[in-house]
């Protein structure tokens, strides 16, 4: 009787908990599996930009280059799969400089580093800049110390992001910088990567 009982027990949650799971899936929009829906059109159209995830559930893209020109213009990706467009939503302010092939990484607090590219002159930049999704305003923070588009930037667990690589006026680079938030300041790691890339 104990044992039918346990059985009993066991078959009653099993149920409850498939029954639970069955609410949930169908009260959440069903996304197929390996298909391309519409979302819209961003404000600009735009190549060599950069996208992060925001910790609000939004993208953030930036950048980028229309046609011939390198823009500062910023769209914003809403989590209803549309982007962000008045009266919805806040348009995200332009940044600082007009920029294409450079990073963007979200900070641990939730801000976003947008770091080097190409400028509006076509030519490598090293400015660096900080845009704050709270406030909706972009500040201009420390440059980078080797001017480089087509980079890479990490996150690091301490904070700090790694930048590597990329090209310097048709120089492929060896060289490493670290940006640290606190300070805002870009400074050269010891040693490089084996080769330039």
């Amino acid at each position: 009787m104990q044992r039918a009982t346990k059985y009993v027990v066991g078959f009653l949650a099993s149920a409850s908990l498939l029954c639970g799971i069955l609410l949930i899936r169908g009260s959440a929009p069903q996304v197929p599996s390996g298909a391309w829906a519409p979302a819209g059109n961003m404000a600009a159209a735009r190549a060599g930009a950069a996208s992060v995830l925001l910790q609000n559930g939004r993208t953030l893209i930036t950048g980028g280059v229309s046609g011939s020109s390198a823009l500062a213009s910023v769209d914003l990706f809403d989590t209803t799969g549309s982007f962000c467009a008045a009266p919805l939503c806040v348009p995200p302010a332009s940044m600082n400089f007009a920029r294409s092939k450079h990073t963007a990484t979200v900070l641990q607090d939730g801000r976003v580093l947008v770091a080097g590219g190409i400028g509006g002159g076509g030519t490598p930049v090293a400015s660096a800049e900080i845009y704050d999704p709270a406030a909706n305003t972009w500040t201009v923070t420390g440059s980078l110390l080797t001017a480089r588009s087509g980079h890479t930037a990490s996150l690091l667990q301490n904070g700090a992001v790694l930048i590597a690589g990329g090209d310097s006026s048709g120089v492929a680079q060896s060289s490493l910088e670290i940006y640290d938030p606190t300070s805002g300041a870009f400074a050269y790691t010891v040693g490089a990567v084996s080769c330039p890339r």
